[in-house]
């Protein structure tokens, strides 16, 4: 299966008010940052601006069709649309969203650990979680099931009532196709955090498709860290994490 064509962009970069400076950063992520800017419909937005790399117009086409197929539910954040925009004489795509005026899961858990937050909370946010994960492992469209591949607390937001959705779909693909996990030169993997990732996915062998199971392998872990309020893996570096995730994998 061809990977899809950028489209033609359908948001008006004139009717998009958002400084690209350091006081609007909502997020940084390793394929994108993301700024808080205004809109004149849709209010407070965030637009996503998407790094330079060789493979760009790729990876925004694969996220701008992801966001369409899923977009205008309760369990991903909503897409308004794409533009380009110059940032430093580059032009950058850049997608506009939902604004999450609540943060994300992971500020929600750390921020400040005095505050208690009940179990009924985090029963409710886990809920949440296992739906929109559904909800993306189902058949949309008649196309095939999305595995996000990337689920940790920063890429899950928060409304203003304190419900939870995905977001970020950048690393995400469909689970019948023969995308797979991207790695750089130094045999990296780019845009996933390692200490949410499936063990399988250390193993090298990436050019089968992602399956939903890698989806569920982060759940667990993200149910775990609303329970206890603990980073995973926090005194284990890179290397030590990778060697036993492949060795627990392979026994």
């Amino acid at each position: 299966m061809s990977s899809p064509m950028l489209c033609t962009p359908n948001f008006n970069i004139d009717s998009l008010k958002c400084k690209l400076d350091s006081s609007c950063i909502l997020g940084i992520g390793g394929s994108a940052i993301t700024f808080k800017g205004l809109h004149g419909i849709f209010g407070e937005v965030a637009a996503k601006v998407l790094a330079y790399n060789k493979d760009l117009d790729t990876t925004a086409a694969n996220e701008i069709d992801l966001l369409s197929t899923v977009n205008a539910n309760s369990f991903v954040v909503n897409f308004y649309g794409w533009c380009m925009m110059k940032r430093a004489g580059i032009k950058h795509p850049v997608i506009v969203m939902e604004y999450m005026a609540g943060g994300s899961l992971h500020q929600l858990l750390y921020r400040d650990l005095a505050i208690k937050l009940p179990i009924h909370f985090k029963n409710r946010l886990i809920k949440e979680l296992a739906g929109a994960i559904n909800f993306l492992h189902s058949k949309l469209k008649n196309k095939n099931p999305i595995v996000h591949c990337d689920l940790k607390p920063q890429n899950l937001l928060l409304t203003m009532e304190m419900h939870l959705k995905v977001s970020d779909l950048g690393s995400a693909a469909r689970s019948s196709t023969t995308e797979h996990i991207q790695k750089d030169k130094d045999d990296n993997f780019l845009y996933i955090t390692h200490r949410y990732c499936a063990p399988e996915l250390f193993t090298g062998n990436l050019n089968k498709r992602p399956l939903p199971q890698v989806d569920i392998y982060s759940f667990g872990i993200i149910l775990w860290e609303i329970m206890v309020r603990e980073e995973p893996y926090r005194y284990a570096n890179g290397g030590d994490f990778i060697q036993h995730a492949v060795k627990n994998h392979a026994n």
